[in-house]
This record gives C-alpha cells, structure tokens and sequence, in this order.
C-alpha cells in the first residue's frame, strides 16, 4: 500500500468516526434541532482537522440531519413527529431484513458474542429497574445500556454480510433524533 493510499484510508475512517460523533450527538439531544454548529467549532470539539468534518457534515446533509445555512455553518435539523414514525417504520422493517441475513451468515461465535451481549444488556436492565425503585440516579446506567444496544445492533449488522443493507440501516436511524 503506498503512503497516499494509507492516508486516503486513514481519512476515511477518521471521517466515519467524525459523523458517528455527531450524528449520536444529534440523535442523544446534545446538538439540539435549530442549533447552529460550525465546522470549525465541530473540529476543534472533536480534536480533527477541518477535512473529516466537512465529509461528515456533507454525510449528515444527505441524510437530512444538518442543513446549510452558511459556507460553514450548518443548522441541527428538525424533523416533524410524522416523518419520525415513517421512519421508524422504515428501520424496523430493515432491522428485519438485517437479522435474516445475519441469521443466514452468523458463525457459532458471534452468536454467543451476541447471547452475551444480551445478557449484558439484561444485566443492566435489573440494576436500572432496581436503583429506579430505590430512587436513585439511573442516567449513566442507562447510557450504558444504550451504548450495550448499539454494540449489540453493530454486531448483527456485522453478521448479516449485507454492507448496502447497513447503510440503509443507517441512513433510517436519524428516526431516534432526539426533538
């Protein structure tokens, strides 16, 4: 591999994991629908240069969860409450589809990664319902069940062998835009 194909690599990852950041930032409610961001300011949050920012920003354009309202500044999206539950709709039929195919491709081992998962995620739930019942904080726990969710969804995706399904996938999960 030569050097500028191990930068053009590096790039790209470093620009999907740009447009993670902000679209779970987006999608947690930390950037709020109206809220104007800029590239820059995306950049310095995020400790990378301008480029992955302006890919990811670009990505989240298409996906409809920024707009462009400058040469670079963008706003966070607002999505009326019928758009979310047609969208909902569209990614529970393509978590279907993703779970067929990873049903037909899972080896013996993901499938006891991803009994584990579950137990995990069970695991969490207990503690949740019980500190809830004590009347204690339950946030960060129920972060940690939601982090143990996307890990579990990741990984079924993964199994499916399906890369256009998962973009799909991904593409529908703006529906958990927090308004």
């Amino acid at each position: 591999m030569t050097r500028g194909q191990l930068r053009t690599l590096t790039a790209e990852t470093l620009a999907d994991r740009t447009y993670r950041a902000v679209h779970d930032a987006i999608r947690t409610g930390e950037l709020k629908p109206g809220e104007k961001v800029t590239e820059r300011g995306l950049a310095e949050r995020l400790s990378v240069s301008p480029t992955p920012v302006r890919e990811a920003v670009r990505r989240l354009e298409q996906d409809g969860l920024l707009e462009r309202t400058g040469p670079r500044t963008v706003v966070v999206s607002a999505m009326e409450d019928t758009a979310i539950q047609e969208l909902a709709e569209v990614e529970i039929a393509l978590r279907g589809l993703v779970a067929r195919f990873a049903a037909r491709h899972a080896t013996a081992d993901r499938l006891d990664n991803l009994d584990a998962m579950l137990d995990d995620a069970d695991d969490r739930l207990i503690v949740i319902q019980k500190r809830a019942g004590d009347g204690e904080p339950v946030e960060r726990q129920i972060s940690a069940l939601f982090d143990t969710m996307q890990r579990f969804n990741d990984a079924v995706a993964a199994c499916a062998g399906n890369p256009v399904l998962v973009r799909l996938l991904e593409q529908s999960d703006r529906s958990h835009v927090v308004l």
